[in-house]
């Protein structure tokens, strides 16, 4: 009865041996398993990341570039406003200065007339000499600023028009004055009061020019105001 006990536990040994391994090797199978999806898994979250972190690196990097052309264009266009401004200033100043020296010396030589009741021949000789130095700086002043503002030179060019109508009118006056000495009487005054008063609206109409140190051709006054 022992001896078959014996071996009918004999006979069980391999049997529960096997069982064993059968539980153990699926079960290290599904640990390997588990551990590499773990680590498949960790490493593709890992890649991931790896290329979102570059994608938004390359779209900064592309924003900046992108930043930086529309930055550089608008200071470009600044800089080009900021120097044409800058030479229709300068052209603006030389206009006036000679605009003004040329219905002055009109205006001088006109009183000069009414004042003496006779004519100065040798101021009429500099004022004519003043002209020609004059006249055509105005015109060549007004064809810049036309090149770079044309609402500018249309507001400045009436007064270079009446500076040459009153011109007209006095040097006829001269003309016919050396003809028939004492005759321009009311035409010599006439000049004067058309130089006296352009003289005023031309130095108020340079002035509303660039009210507040700003150049704004739109309160620019012309001639007819």
């Amino acid at each position: 009865m022992i001896h078959e006990i014996a071996i009918a536990q004999g006979s069980d040994a391999p049997a529960s041996s096997v069982g064993l391994w059968a539980l153990i090797i699926p079960a290290v199978i599904a640990a390997v398993f588990g551990a590499m999806t773990g680590w498949i898994s960790a490493y593709l979250r890992v890649k991931a990341e790896n290329f979102a972190t570059k994608q938004e690196f390359e779209d900064a990097l592309h924003r900046l570039a992108e930043n930086t052309r529309i930055v550089g264009e608008e200071n470009a266009r600044i800089a080009r406003r900021t120097a044409l401004d800058s030479e229709l200033r300068e052209a603006v100043r030389q206009f006036s200065v000679a605009a003004g020296a040329s219905i002055h010396s009109m205006a001088w030589l006109m009183w000069d007339c009414v004042q003496r009741m006779r004519m100065n021949k040798e101021m009429v000789t500099a004022y004519d000499q003043e002209a020609h130095r004059l006249f055509p700086a105005i015109v060549s002043q007004l064809a810049v600023i036309a090149m770079l503002d044309r609402d500018v030179h249309d507001r400045l060019s009436p007064f270079a028009d009446e500076i040459f109508h009153v011109d007209l009118g006095l040097s006829n006056a001269i003309v016919a004055e050396e003809q028939n000495p004492g005759s321009q009487a009311e035409a010599f005054r006439a000049s004067y009061r058309a130089a006296t008063d352009l003289e005023l609206r031309f130095r108020h109409g340079i002035a509303d020019l660039f009210p507040d140190g700003a150049l704004d051709p739109e309160r620019a006054a012309s001639p007819e105001d």
